[in-house]
């Protein structure tokens, strides 16, 4: 069956999470994505030894998470420092459609791997280059990680406890993640802007550009208001039908409850017809104005019950509720089951594997993971006589001069 970007190709020059992890986005839908490493060297994530104490190379071999954002990719492995080298990427260009990179400026130029010079070698490629903190200003060239993009965008400070808590980092690769999603976003609209143009163009992406948009809403109320919206409090919430709570075997649920034709029926479902008309309650309004009290009764109230139990009468009176999940907890979550955002991968060296499925649905050109993470210049043959043209006698000069 047919994929979204079959017949396009795309060389990832990239390392580590973000970069790798868009042109990862773009196999999954159908393009054909070459993993370009130095030569000898390989890409600087398959040396992260562990995360969180957590060993990140399996006993079979595979590093986990080079194994999760360099699938559907096959790998070539280059000297760019020999002549030969920077000719076989320049062909590779010239046969390309998407150049992707987030190797600092001074190595592109080294190069010669920049826009404005493969734009002459290949007019409509798309060149799409990511860096930590944009093109411009004191510290474009800084070099960066995602806790670095969680810092500056302000993630660090409007999540964890209460107004005067200290930063926290929600969760690692977040931005990282989202930065790799943005990315291949970007890939395609000016994909779909040559087609309908017929124009290649360069597209810049930042770390800390697109990690604040994960915050444009706190943002934009700043940016309009000069008010910043205070962090959530477990014991002082902004809204306490806006709120999570521990049920009585430990387990948590999140409720939004916060609009007017909730109410009734959230009392209903708490077993408390009568707060619904208690004077103190009976308006939105009344509940802000007393949300430390309504938080308390809440408490109390989910305390008298397991999660499952609310669940299934928040389900009766069509509360909106979500159970609060481990990581996991998703892999036995039939809602995650029943659409295949976990499914089951038969992996040539693990075996038959869960692995993350696809967030979205094509009903007539399908995502999927149809090859491994590539080990350093496993098709590196491969790709110079497919892709480049190059016969043997060429591949053989370049294994003899060493750009190969």
């Amino acid at each position: 069956m047919e994929k979204i970007l079959d017949g396009i190709r795309v060389i990832d020059w990239g390392h580590w999470h973000a970069v790798p992890q868009s042109a990862a986005l773009l196999g999954d839908l159908g393009a054909d994505v070459y993993h370009v490493e130095q030569k000898g060297v390989g890409d600087q994530y398959r040396g992260m030894r562990s995360v969180g104490g957590i060993p990140m190379f399996l006993p079979q071999g595979p590093h986990i998470l080079f194994e999760a954002v360099n699938r559907n990719k096959r790998g070539l492995a280059l000297d760019l420092s020999k002549p030969s080298g920077k000719d076989i990427m320049y062909r590779l260009v010239k046969n390309s459609d998407v150049f992707i990179t987030s190797v600092d400026k001074d190595t592109i130029r080294k190069f010669g791997l920049d826009y404005a010079n493969l734009s002459q070698i290949n007019p409509k490629l798309i060149y799409a280059g990511f860096n930590g903190y944009g093109d411009k200003g004191p510290d474009a060239e800084m070099p960066s990680f995602d806790m670095m993009f969680q810092a500056r965008a302000g993630v660090m400070m409007s999540t964890g406890e209460g107004s005067g808590a200290e930063p926290c980092l929600p969760m690692q690769f977040m931005a990282d993640e989202v930065s790799g999603i943005m990315l291949a976003f970007s890939v395609l609209g000016a994909l779909l802007a040559r087609e309908r143009h017929g124009i290649g163009q360069e597209v810049r992406c930042s770390g800390l550009g697109i990690t604040m948009q994960l915050l444009h809403q706190l943002i934009n109320i700043y940016l309009l208001t000069g008010k910043e919206v205070r962090r959530g409090d477990r014991e002082k919430p902004i809204n306490s039908l806006f709120h999570f709570y521990k049920c009585q075997d430990g387990d948590w649920i999140a409720i939004a409850a916060h609009r007017e034709i909730d109410w009734g029926p959230l009392c209903r479902a708490i077993d408390m017809p009568e707060l619904e008309k208690d004077p103190r309650f009976d308006t939105m309004e009344g509940r802000l104005q007393k949300i430390p009290d309504l938080t308390r009764i809440l408490k109390d109230v989910f305390m008298k019950k397991p999660r499952q139990e609310w669940v299934d009468l928040f389900r009766k009176v069509k509360v909106t509720y979500a159970p609060i999940s481990t990581i996991a907890d998703l892999a036995a979550d039939p809602q995650v089951i029943a659409n295949d955002y976990i499914c089951d991968y038969d992996h040539p060296v693990l075996g038959k594997v869960k692995i993350l499925g696809f967030p979205w649905k094509f009903e007539k050109t399908p995502a999927a993971h149809t090859r491994p993470a590539p080990d350093c210049g496993q098709h590196t043959e491969e790709i110079l006589a497919e892709v480049c043209g190059y016969n043997w006698e060429d591949i053989g000069r370049f294994q003899k001069e060493g750009a190969i």
